[in-house]
């Protein structure tokens, strides 16, 4: 079934995200791969070693230029749109099959060169990233934002009377309401997010977070991992997190002061060194 109420919703949400790349001042190529799970839309951008970007649940490339155009500068970026999530790829949702996602991605590190390379994935990418690298896609790296997959999503009250009001009534003022509980006290959302999640939550079948990935999986994850992880998260709290990283022998845990669950969009340049400090490691 497709995640959107309705075709013209879903052409609505697409002619954001292709207005959006296409005011984007950054020089990038976009192309669509056929995969298991549907087209899946790419954007490349930059030059040097790969790096792939996998976005989180209701959120899409045309969401986090500001991050991909920092990556870009030193890297070559591979911005994908995930299937069965609101963007550019395909509108049918394989539920959260970690399997099926894992086996995706291996198909699509290998279709885009990106062999030996890093994913930075944030959120429910951060799950696919992990069921990826178990199912043997051929990454180099892992760079995991506030990742689902290793421990469960904590819903508090607080969390459900700002998402309560953004699936009844989905405007800009309950999308920045919602925006403002991902985000560290006192965060304002820039406009083009409220804009999104607006249309997202008017258009859009939102999806539940995914359960943590089982023992066996991650013992199969046998690259470096670092999570990263703002001290501010209510929905994937650091104290969790560094729990869940020790599921995953020799992984890192950097929590980042004054940031929440949107890391992505408070504090793209300490991504970035993170990716470059894996990569320092891994030489």
């Amino acid at each position: 079934m497709s995640i959107y109420r309705s075709p013209e919703g879903q052409r609505e949400v697409a002619a954001w995200c292709v207005g959006r790349l296409d005011a984007w001042d950054v020089p990038h190529e976009r192309e669509v791969l056929n995969t298991s799970l549907g087209s899946t839309h790419v954007v490349r951008a930059g030059s040097g070693e790969p790096v792939v970007l996998l976005p989180g649940t209701n959120f899409a490339t045309a969401t986090w230029l500001e991050l991909v155009g920092q990556v870009a500068r030193t890297h070559s970026v591979l911005a994908v749109d995930l299937p069965g999530q609101p963007g550019l790829s395909a509108a049918g949702r394989p539920g959260h099959s970690q399997p099926a996602y894992g086996d995706w991605l291996h198909e699509v590190v290998d279709a885009l060169g990106a062999t030996g390379g890093t994913v930075l994935a944030h959120s429910f990418g951060g799950a696919i990233a992990l069921a990826g690298a178990s199912r043997g896609a051929r990454v180099g790296a892992l760079v995991l934002v506030a990742p689902a997959g290793l421990v469960r999503l904590r819903v508090t009250p607080g969390v459900l009377a700002r998402t309560l009001p953004w699936l009844v009534r989905p405007r800009e003022d309950s999308a920045r309401g919602l925006l403002r509980c991902m985000l560290a006290p006192g965060g304002n959302p820039p406009a083009t997010l409220v804009t999104w999640m607006a249309l997202v939550g008017r258009h859009v079948r939102t999806s539940l977070a995914p359960p943590p990935l089982s023992e066996a999986a991650l013992r199969e994850v046998r690259v470096p991992v670092a999570i990263v992880s703002g001290e501010a998260d209510v929905f994937l709290p650091p104290e969790a997190l560094r729990r869940g990283a020790a599921r995953l022998p020799g992984a890192t845990f950097r929590g980042i002061a004054g940031a929440g669950h949107l890391l992505p969009h408070e504090r793209a340049e300490a991504l970035l060194e993170t990716v470059t400090a894996v990569e320092r490691g891994r030489r």
